[in-house]
């Protein structure tokens, strides 16, 4: 199968005229059709080339974890305070034992969980302004997570998280080292950051995913209870 080169200058209408006239055969399309074609080509190169890249180069590191004995309270104050949309739960040995998400929470408060993410941080606001009137807070988070996390290696694809999510119907994956410790995490939005960065203008090489990144070591932080 041919391949295309990696970059080239930017074509235009009269390049694929030339290009037809060169061929000497008859070729039932128009030009516009070519250029079209070819841009539709690019579009699903880039796409194809960003699913390609690895989870390390797009997981996002530094987490906020909680481990299982952390109170609802203290879970809604990681919500309220690092505007995240899960938390991980690990042991001490930075082991994936659950997730807690937003509907998880106000589920065990016992609130409606359908509502827009400006709602549950005024919602979470309000509970904090009346904590003694509001039940559960107390709960331990391991009552409260969802268990047996979803995890991918750091060598996986942008594509297979794509697809694990997709299959899961879930918004998140965590990622794991080879000693199963939880390094970092890639949500939705990850996905769609990595998608930008890895679209170049059509027939113009590709910039890297992210210029000059290094990737920190993950900051496993219980929250003290």
């Amino acid at each position: 199968m041919a391949t295309a080169q990696a970059s080239c200058p930017e074509l235009t209408e009269e390049d694929f005229v030339y290009a037809m006239k060169e061929m000497n055969t008859y070729i039932d399309v128009i030009p516009e059709d070519l250029v079209d074609l070819y841009r539709l080509a690019c579009k699903y190169a880039d796409m194809r080339h960003a699913e390609d890249v690895s989870v390390r180069d797009v997981m996002t590191t530094g987490l906020i974890s909680v481990v299982p004995q952390n109170t609802l309270a203290d879970a809604a104050r990681v919500f309220l305070t690092e505007h995240v949309r899960v938390i991980p739960v690990l042991d001490n040995d930075r082991h994936a034992l659950g997730v807690l998400t937003e509907a998880d929470l106000l589920s065990a408060l016992g609130l409606p969980c359908r509502h827009s993410s400006c709602s549950l941080w005024h919602r979470l606001g309000r509970i904090f302004s009346n904590v003694q009137h509001i039940n559960g807070l107390g709960t331990p988070v391991e009552q409260a997570m969802t268990r047996r996390p979803v995890t991918v290696s750091r060598a996986d694809t942008l594509h297979r998280v794509m697809d694990t999510m997709q299959r899961k119907h879930i918004r998140s994956v965590l990622v794991v080292d080879a000693d199963e410790h939880v390094c970092g995490i890639v949500t939705r939005t990850d996905i769609v950051r990595a998608m930008v960065m890895n679209e170049p203008s059509v027939c113009t090489a590709k910039a890297p995913l992210r210029p000059g990144a290094e990737l920190r070591a993950p900051r496993h932080s219980p929250v003290n209870a």
